[in-house]
């Protein structure tokens, strides 16, 4: 079996608690609508429109998550092989206002958020379980500020029945 190639991007958010007041280092993961897990932003790579995972991936973060980060940021940090698909994961900085795809995600979720914020580990897609010792512990870069917006409803309060806001999320762990 010919595995599938995909590229995953993992992009970093100062993330300030409200309950705590600290502000987190976190990477942005994505609830996927089809199976409730939480993933890294990105996709298959598809020879018609990408010359590498890389494309893949930032192709995929405009798409899911409205935001852009240029090829010339990106640095490859692990490859995750699973029994499907090998996956090439990249830490980019990526920029612009978040506006999820609500056709595949229905919110967004926060890793390294701090402990009253964890996500459990069954809610996570095996590559973001493999990037915790990997990527997350001690070789993760350490980020000062972010060029993303997350508008609040993503946060609490949000409205559309389409996108479970975080706050909303993580009560129900």
């Amino acid at each position: 079996m010919i595995k599938k190639e995909t590229g995953r991007i993992i992009v970093h958010f100062l993330y300030t608690s409200k309950s705590t007041g600290k502000t987190y280092n976190s990477i942005i993961l994505g609830l996927e609508r089809v199976n409730g897990k939480y993933s890294l932003p990105g996709g298959q790579f598809d020879s018609r429109q990408d010359s590498d995972t890389l494309d893949a991936a930032l192709r995929e973060l405009e798409e899911e998550l409205g935001l852009f980060a240029p090829k010339s940021s990106a640095k490859k940090v692990y490859t995750f092989n699973g029994n499907v698909c090998n996956q090439d994961i990249y830490v980019v900085n990526a920029t612009g206002k978040l506006n999820i795809a609500k056709g595949e995600l229905k919110g967004i979720g926060f890793f390294n958020a701090g402990k009253h914020n964890q996500i459990p580990s069954r809610k996570l897609e095996r590559h973001v379980q493999a990037l915790t010792k990997e990527y997350f512990g001690s070789k993760q870069e350490r980020k000062t500020s972010s060029g993303i917006i997350i508008p609040g409803y993503y946060f609490t309060g949000n409205r559309d029945p389409k996108i479970k806001d975080w706050i909303t999320q993580r009560d129900s762990f």
